[in-house]
Formats: structure tokens, C-alpha cells, sequence
């Protein structure tokens, strides 16, 4: 069985995941997407030999593999809900698209790929805000403020310096779709748009020519209202 199998099937066990072997790899999960040639050329990158050891420790079932614990089932809640508590249907409909993205390169680079993947609540204090939907975040460059794959909501709106934005660039390609990443905004000019990140700690710069949409990463005080 070739390494890329092993993965796959590595991948099935209880408690593995592609986020788990890119941390026992010591790398981004972008490069795990690259390994099994999910990335945008769909080619399989090369294994390295000190890469091939590291998977099948992590993977491995031996004695010093950490336990799978399954839990019966939650316990009863002994906390008591307040009495002017908000029934379920009021937090809102799952009407909020999930869009669905492609990872890039080792620049945390994505693509939306132009399909929704899902869809989920609208918290209340957007339930009446127009161009909203939700991305999973791709890479880790703005850990530890976003973990990649959680959720976050964004608003095609006009950002202020210091939001967290998401900056799409116009394709090079018509038939294909723009680079995208996840920032922090520093300042825009009408030349240029610079943005930081944490993971690596630097600024950014995008022309401003080439930049299609800047959309804003709702805040939780946004969505809570």
C-alpha cells in the first residue's frame, strides 16, 4: 500500500483527522491537501522520508497511541433555563449559505469554488442584514484568533481599519476563481490595501487594481446584537 493510501485509510480511525496529522507533521493542513492532491493542480505532492515516519507514528495503534474515549452519552443539564429565555426557532432560520472554497498554496490563498456546502443559523443580530453568508476557515496564518475550519460570518459591506476581512482578487483566469485570503485590514489607499497576519506575525500588501471584493468578518457582538 503507498503512503497516500495509508493516509486515506489512516484518515478513517476514530480520532484522526487531516488537522490532527498536519500538527504531527508540524506543518499547515494546506500541505496535507497537497500530499493526497486535493490542492488546485490535483496532483499528489511528494512524500519526504522523514514525512513517511511521522504519518505512520501518527496513525499508528501501538501502546503509546493515546486512548479513544466514548463517552455513553451526554449527561442531564442540571442548569435551569431562565424564564424569559428565547425559544429555539427565535435565534433564527439556517438560511446563511455556507460557501464552499478550495485551498491554494502555502500562502493560505483560497478559492471560493462557487458551491454552497451546507447552510446554518443566522444569529439575531444579523437577521435582517443583506450579504451575509459563511466561509470555513482555510489555513492558519490568523491563529490563534481563527482555527482553520471554523466557521465565521462575512458581509460584503465597506471594512474599517482594523476589521478582519476577507480580500478577494480578481482571477487570473476568467474561467476560474480569484485568489482569496483571511486578514486583519491596516490601511487602504487608492493604490494599495494593507493587511496583517499572525502565523507568521507580518503585513500584507495587495494592488489595489487587483483586488475584486473586500468583505468583513462579522464580530460576535455583531451577531449577537
Amino acid at each position: 500500500m503507498d503512503i497516500i493510501s495509508e493516509i486515506r485509510e489512516g484518515l478513517k480511525k476514530p480520532g484522526k483527522s487531516k488537522g490532527g496529522l498536519a500538527e504531527a507533521l508540524g506543518r499547515t493542513p494546506s500541505v496535507v491537501t497537497a500530499i493526497l492532491g486535493e490542492g488546485k493542480n490535483g496532483k499528489p505532492r511528494q512524500v519526504k522520508a522523514e514525512e513517511v515516519e511521522k504519518i505512520r507514528a501518527y496513525f499508528s495503534d501501538g501502546p503509546d497511541s493515546p486512548a479513544v474515549i466514548r463517552p455513553a452519552g451526554p449527561e442531564r443539564s442540571e442548569v435551569e433555563p431562565a424564564a424569559n429565555a428565547p425559544a429555539l426557532s427565535q435565534l433564527g432560520d439556517f438560511d446563511v449559505e455556507v460557501r464552499g472554497i478550495s485551498v491554494g498554496g502555502a500562502d493560505d490563498e483560497f478559492y471560493f469554488n462557487g458551491d454552497v456546502i451546507d447552510h446554518i443559523r443566522r444569529p439575531p443580530g444579523i437577521r435582517r442584514a443583506k450579504n451575509v453568508f459563511a466561509l470555513n476557515v482555510s489555513g492558519d496564518s490568523m491563529m490563534p484568533r481563527y482555527e482553520p475550519g471554523e466557521p465565521i460570518y462575512v458581509q460584503r459591506t465597506n471594512p474599517v481599519v482594523g476589521d478582519y476581512v476577507v480580500v478577494e482578487l480578481y482571477p487570473e483566469d476568467d474561467n476560474q476563481a480569484g485568489k482569496s485570503f483571511l486578514k486583519q485590514l491596516v490601511r487602504r489607499t487608492g493604490l494599495r490595501v494593507t493587511c496583517k497576519q499572525f502565523n507568521p506575525p507580518k503585513e500584507v500588501e495587495f494592488d489595489a487594481g487587483e483586488v475584486k471584493e473586500i468583505y468583513r468578518v462579522l464580530k460576535p457582538r455583531d451577531l449577537l446584537g
